[in-house]
């Protein structure tokens, strides 16, 4: 993981660094559980462990390069798993019998739990949004100051997995950080000469 102190080149800033910066965020954040990267296809519950949520989940999308700058466009989702009194969302679905009876307020268990998940999810999206725009803090950011996030972030709701069971956020990050593009700083492969 790379430490927002680790010594990195400005010039040099390289996309496994940027999700290091997440990572960085996750292990640092109280509440995240955990830090995954991939396509969003990839969200399982039973492959990412029911254990592990809220979940902060970046989606690298795009990547563009100018003459002085680069930018990484990553999907970003803070997703939690919808569990009521330790019952999950696909137990509550009332029988026969409980909708007759009216026993179980489906609905508004369901509408309750929503407002809380997608509430505190919110909250834990702008604390990520803010780690990144709030760089220059040298205390209290745990992102390096040379990766500038670009505002605003426009967040979404969003209900995935089966059955819903995942409710959170999601939004699209665009980060910028220098780029020197120079064949004596940026050549990875070094070309040797057969002649």
């Amino acid at each position: 993981m790379a430490d927002k102190n680790t010594k990195q080149n400005p010039n040099r800033l390289r996309f496994a660094y940027i999700v290091e910066q997440f990572e960085t965020i996750q292990k640092k954040h109280n509440y995240i559980k955990s830090f995954h990267m991939g396509p969003d296809e990839e969200i399982d519950i039973t492959k990412l462990g029911m254990e592990n949520y809220p979940i902060l989940y970046v989606e690298p999308t795009s990547s563009s390069v100018d003459n002085f700058i680069e930018n990484f466009t990553f999907n970003v989702l803070i997703l939690d798993l919808f569990v009521y009194k330790g019952i999950i969302n696909t137990q509550l679905m009332p029988n026969e019998e409980t909708i007759q009876n009216n026993v179980l307020p489906i609905q508004s268990i369901r509408n309750d739990a929503q407002k809380r998940i997608l509430s505190q999810a919110h909250q834990i999206f702008k604390d990520v949004i803010i780690q990144f725009v709030q760089n220059f803090d040298e205390v209290n950011s745990w992102v390096n100051q040379e990766v500038d996030l670009q505002m605003p972030i426009n967040m979404s709701p969003i209900a995935t997995g089966d059955d819903n069971m995942l409710w959170g956020w999601t939004g699209q990050f665009t980060i910028t950080v220098n780029n020197q593009n120079s064949i004596c700083t940026d050549n990875t492969v070094q070309i040797i000469d057969q002649t």
